[in-house]
């Protein structure tokens, strides 16, 4: 898990902030009835919102990452170029508590149910393109599961699931692993472009051959 700083946390920010926004926007976006009018009441489109999306596009809007940098105190820097100075926090229980809630960040995914709804919408209005959309739809759902994969087959490698004995003997060198193999004990020091580039490409790999 590598997090973002400078203008990569500015890139996240501003994507948080679009789909807040939307939240608020469909709150004031008409529908179309079953009758093949479009809503505007008010209180019809936030029912109508309420029993489809908002539930979704709220929890994927939790700012937990916000939350766990308020709580390490490097929030404001991560706004910064040069990003953050390695800290530790001091409230060593609080701090695990936070490992294990930045999980809930994946709720995040969630909102690839609203890209698919988008896209549906898209194959029906561009209808000249209709025949692409679907490549287009599989094209996407493949680089992403490839990027999921990756993510994981990285993140299931590090020490962050070494027993105390794997680590002892992974110090010593009596036990290894592709990540060490690649780039050494100190893999964290490692460019992020390359490790990521490995892992893609067991990603890849796996998801198109039947070997390596």
């Amino acid at each position: 898990d590598v997090p973002a700083y400078g203008v990569a946390f500015w890139v996240e920010t501003v994507v948080d902030i679009f789909f807040i926004c939307d939240i608020f926007i469909n709150f004031m976006t008409g529908y179309k009835s079953d009758m093949g009018y479009v809503v505007l009441e008010p209180e019809k489109v936030a029912m109508k919102y309420g029993k489809t999306w908002f539930v979704i596009d709220l929890l994927s809007c939790i700012p937990m990452d916000y939350i766990q940098r308020a709580q390490e105190g490097v929030l404001g820097c991560s706004f910064m170029l040069d990003g953050c100075p390695e800290q530790h926090s001091p409230h060593g229980g609080i701090f695990r508590l936070f490992k294990v809630l930045r999980l809930l960040r994946l709720v995040k995914i969630l909102r690839l149910w609203r890209i698919s709804w988008l896209m549906d919408r898209l194959q029906e209005e561009f209808s000249p393109i209709y025949h692409a959309i679907p490549l287009v739809k599989q094209t996407i759902f493949v680089f992403f599961l490839g990027h999921l994969s990756a993510c994981l087959f990285f993140y299931f490698s590090t020490n962050s699931f070494w027993t105390d004995a794997e680590a002892e003997k992974m110090q010593k060198g009596e036990s290894t692993n592709w990540l060490i193999n690649q780039f050494g004990i100190h893999y964290d020091a490692a460019p992020v472009g390359d490790r990521y580039l490995a892992s893609l490409y067991w990603s890849f790999t796996t998801l198109t051959t039947v070997g390596y």
